[in-house]
């Protein structure tokens, strides 16, 4: 990767990685992290942290807009070239006009963090697109899904893995929507990732049933008594293959809306119930709390990103220019014969918060972007 002068992420991990406990992201991860970011635009972020290992264990993961289909398109991995060929043929065809990839608002990649002593170069990634909400409804999946994974595969897709994925999709309740398609570069088998969201947690033993998923009944009563008492909507992780697998994650979000106030209250208890049943160890949960929170130009003037700086300087003195640390989501993760998992993840973003100095109160101003343009 060739320096540039230009803002990118590591400006802002610069900032946001130190707040993070090493017992969650190691030094050494951390210091490769904020390497690799350097090739990246600024962008909303997330540290994925394993949370039920004694050592710290973290992977990272970045969001491209459509909008930034051609930062995405530029991308120079240093590794798996045949991968990175793909990522880029999808960026530069989900750019087009009338692309048939228009149904994915926005993609993640997904990078595995190097453990101590592992190579440093940056990896080919796990591929997430998250459709757009309005699109996910009136979509047809297998041809969606048909169009993102000719471009991510060798061009042939098979018709029973897509029709997999459409019996996953259509057999979704009203209140429930297709959330995004994931190719696992890299991982055994290169399984599909199909992600659904807002189905009801009473409701997901009967979907997993329509769809085929092929887990146990074992498996099926743990993820019936992890969701209980916790959250009433559920988001499912399925493996798709010309079958849905076993595996399966089960994500939850316990923020019910954008502020930060009282965020740590609302996930205490559920971080307590995890360590109570093994899957978080206890020396990782309160530094995870501790996580979460903000920090903002006045406060730490001299390692903000100059970009950052002259961007409030336009807005005015009311206007603060702020790096967010939000506990997105937690998702356990349920495989046979393997230990149930948790992870948390950590999201990083830029936000504005403007100051009203009569009443002392800050609200968010709904900038669409970092820069305030």
């Amino acid at each position: 990767m060739t320096a540039t002068t230009a803002p990118s992420l590591r400006d802002h991990l610069r900032v946001a990685l130190p707040r993070i406990a090493p017992v969650l992201l190691s030094p050494t991860a951390a210091e490769c992290l904020g390497r690799w970011a350097g090739a990246f635009p600024p962008a909303a972020c997330m540290v994925e942290c394993h949370l039920g290992l004694d050592e710290p264990r973290a992977d990272f993961l970045i969001r491209f807009l459509r909008s930034d289909a051609v930062a995405l398109a530029n991308v120079d991995g240093e590794a798996a070239p045949a991968t990175w060929t793909r990522l880029r043929a999808f960026a530069r065809l989900w750019a087009a006009r009338d692309s048939p990839l228009a149904a994915f608002a926005q993609t993640w990649l997904e990078f595995d963090l190097p453990r101590p002593h592992a190579g440093a170069a940056l990896p080919a990634p796990s591929f997430f697109a998250d459709l757009d909400p309005a699109a996910a409804r009136s979509a047809d999946p297998a041809a969606t899904a048909g169009a993102a994974l000719a471009v991510l595969g060798d061009g042939d897709v098979d018709p029973a893995v897509l029709a997999t994925i459409a019996t996953c999709v259509t057999e979704l309740p009203p209140e429930a929507r297709w959330l995004s398609l994931g190719v696992m570069f890299g991982r055994p088998a290169d399984p599909v990732r199909v992600c659904v969201a807002g189905l009801p947690a009473s409701g997901v033993p009967g979907y997993l049933e329509r769809i085929g998923w092929t887990g146990s009944a074992a498996q099926l009563h743990a993820i019936r008594d992890g969701l209980d008492g916790f959250t009433t909507l559920a988001t499912l992780a399925l493996d798709v293959g010309t079958s849905v697998r076993p595996r399966l994650g089960i994500e939850y979000n316990l923020e019910a809306r954008r502020s930060l106030h009282d965020s740590a209250a609302r996930w205490r208890p559920f971080l307590d119930r995890l360590v109570e049943d093994g899957l978080c160890a206890r020396h990782k949960r309160d530094p995870l709390l501790a996580c979460i929170g903000f920090d903002h130009e006045r406060i730490d003037q001299e390692s903000w990103p100059a970009g950052l700086r002259a961007a409030s300087d336009r807005h005015g003195p009311n206007v603060l220019s702020v790096l967010l640390r939000k506990l997105a989501h937690v998702k356990v993760v349920f495989e046979p014969d393997r230990p149930v998992v948790a992870k948390a993840y950590l999201e990083l973003t830029h936000d504005w918060l403007a100051f009203d100095p009569v009443t002392r109160q800050a609200r968010f101003t709904g900038f669409p972007d970092g820069t305030g343009a």
